[in-house]
């Protein structure tokens, strides 16, 4: 789980994100990032030159969305017989239709209140969502499920089918203001700070040639698969590293790159401008690392082949950002076999006071973009119009009005040039990575055609001594007293209930990792109810997951925080077993669930 692989980043990444600002041009356009051999292409359509399109969604009819479906874990399977067979978890992941068995939290046992900042979900069950009443920045992330059938989303048993590590707090763990929490403020703690971007940087990069890797072989290696343990005949040549045991296979990639064609991908993201007015935009650990989530967000869609991704933003601030973006993601145009994705920027014109909630902008914007393409079927004299502006049936061209040509512009700014291609929605913060097998993926979109909404378990990353070791033992041997105080206030030890050998490292493909449901291991009265964290007997400053690291500011700003006391601050956490995603699949820090839950690591899938 250590970092040490990329001592070299910091510096070349913070100089690539920082030293190129963009032009201010925030016209929307769309960037078509198709990876060739050796480079990628960059396709860039401007509003100007954009077709008027008179095209249509094709949709499920809202009859569909039948209101009392029963629970899918109350559906009868064709793969039922796989819950009682105790293989390996990879070969009961693998069916004759290259699909995964799946189980879900039964409703009853998940809390209405339930946040991840994500969704997922059919673009018809999405349209019954009313966006325009929300009057707080998470409320579109809980507002779906609260107009939805059940007044519940839809979660898998198997922490490993659908979740998300969710970084920003990880992130805000070690920003400018944690340093003055501790007396900081020297250039020292910057190494710190850069350590975070590694973390990040090494994901993207890994799992891209993570995915590079499995790519290949299956091309190369279909013919000496293992249908019976899952695994492949290791290659000669050194170039499979540590992959070769766990890669899917290439019918299950082509099951789930094909379950996701045609799903749309929407990330809102907000900037705010340096607060120096003296500084650029493109300077600052908070903007940089905005940049590097977001990044590692569209990696984690990327790798899975959502087909496009769509950034929406409100100023030239994220405007730059995207620009930002797309260079690193350009800096991985040497690999191969990677789907193609969409990549586009839109710039939501409104008021400055609506800013402060982009997340509803982006889905009523969105909302608007699929009614308008819808009428425009309708529209145009009742003729038969394709894409292009020309009759269907007499191959005229059809004189456009100023409007048709804005309304064109607008819903391909949104849906690309084939906007009937789309039927789901994959709504997501752009701090969000993304973990599924791709053999979940085809069971889960099923269920969305069915009317349920679906939303991952929430799973924060935590700072521990082991991703920052290096950086620590570099302070003691030069007595950085400041240095290695700060970090003793910010980073779980590496020692007790919470050394590393203590850590479930997870491979998707080899294990599960099974929701516990309501068991509470902090609670001891109750384990059937989640602790309130700021109340006895923890009495938190804040969240759970961060309780025992406010606790070490608190215990000293001017000495090292003994081992006793580390322990005694991190009681809360100490109760949970700690789990983490291998390299290449999550970030290999570990995580904690957000709401309190645990899960059972186990080779049989979850029941």
């Amino acid at each position: 789980m250590t970092s040490r692989r990329y001592v070299i980043i910091p510096l070349i990444l913070w100089v690539c994100i920082s030293t190129y600002l963009s032009s201010t041009n925030i016209n929307s356009y769309l960037l078509t990032t198709q990876i060739q051999i050796d480079t990628i292409d960059i396709v860039k359509r401007e509003h100007s030159t954009v077709k008027y399109t008179n095209a249509s969604i094709i949709l499920d009819d809202d009859s569909l969305l039948v209101r009392h479906h029963p629970h899918p874990n109350n559906s009868t399977s064709n793969d039922t017989n796989l819950h009682h067979l105790k293989k390996h978890h990879h070969e009961l992941h693998q069916n004759t239709n290259h699909t995964t068995t799946i189980t879900y939290v039964p409703l009853q046992n998940y809390p209405t209140g339930i946040y991840s900042g994500m969704w997922y979900q059919s673009i018809p069950t999405m349209l019954h969502t009313n966006f325009s009443s929300i009057s707080f920045l998470e409320g579109v992330s809980l507002k779906p499920f609260r107009e939805s059938r059940s007044g519940r989303p839809l979660i898998t048993a198997d922490w490993l089918d659908f979740s998300v590590e969710h970084w920003s707090k990880f992130v805000k763990h070690f920003s400018s203001e944690s340093k003055k929490e501790v007396g900081g403020g020297s250039m020292e703690y910057v190494v710190v700070q850069q350590r975070v971007g590694e973390l990040l940087w090494g994901y993207i990069v890994e799992s891209l040639e993570r995915k590079r890797i499995e790519m290949e072989l299956q091309q190369e290696q279909q013919l000496y698969e293992d249908k019976v343990t899952g695994g492949r005949e290791s290659m000669s040549n050194g170039r499979t590293r540590n992959y070769t045991r766990a890669h899917p296979s290439s019918s299950s990639s082509a099951a789930a790159a094909a379950s996701v064609q045609h799903t749309i991908a929407i990330i809102p993201i907000r900037i705010q401008s340096a607060s120096n007015p003296q500084h650029n935009i493109g300077y600052g650990y908070n903007y940089n690392l905005t940049i590097l989530q977001t990044t590692a967000t569209i990696t984690s869609l990327w790798k899975h082949a959502f087909p496009r991704i769509v950034i929406a933003g409100v100023s030239p601030n994220e405007h730059a950002a995207f620009q930002e973006i797309k260079k690193l993601l350009q800096q991985q145009g040497h690999l191969q076999l990677i789907p193609t994705v969409e990549l586009a920027y839109v710039h939501m014109e409104g008021r400055e006071e609506d800013w402060r909630n982009v997340p509803q902008m982006a889905m009523l914007e969105f909302q608007r973009a699929i009614r308008e393409c819808r009428q425009q079927t309708m529209d145009v004299s009742g003729r038969n119009n394709d894409v292009d502006g020309i009759d269907n049936e007499t191959n005229e061209t059809i004189t456009l009005s100023t409007t048709d040509i804005e309304r064109s512009n607008f819903v391909q700014s949104w849906l690309g040039t084939n906007p009937k291609q789309w039927k789901h929605i994959y709504f997501t913060e752009p701090d969000l990575i993304l973990q599924t097998r791709h053999t979940a993926l085809p069971s889960l979109v099923q269920q969305l055609n069915k009317g349920w909404i679906l939303t991952a378990h929430r799973l924060h990353p935590l700072p521990h001594m082991r991703q920052f070791d290096d950086i620590v033992n570099t302070a003691i041997k030069t007595n950085n007293a400041p240095l290695v105080r700060y970090l003793s206030q910010k980073l779980l030890p590496d020692f007790g209930s919470f050394h590393h050998a203590n850590i479930t490292s997870l491979d998707p493909y080899r294990v599960s990792c099974c929701d516990q449901g309501n068991y509470y291991p902090a609670n001891v009265d109750n384990p059937n109810v989640p602790v309130k964290a700021r109340q006895a007997p923890f009495h938190c400053p804040g969240t759970f997951e961060l309780c025992g690291f406010q606790k070490n500011v608190v215990v000293s700003r001017k000495s090292m925080v003994s081992r006793e006391a580390m322990l005694e601050a991190h009681k809360f956490l100490m109760e949970y077993n700690l789990i983490a995603l291998e390299e290449g699949y999550g970030t290999g820090v570990p995580l904690v669930h957000s709401h309190q839950r645990v899960c059972r690591v186990q080779e049989e899938v979850c029941l």
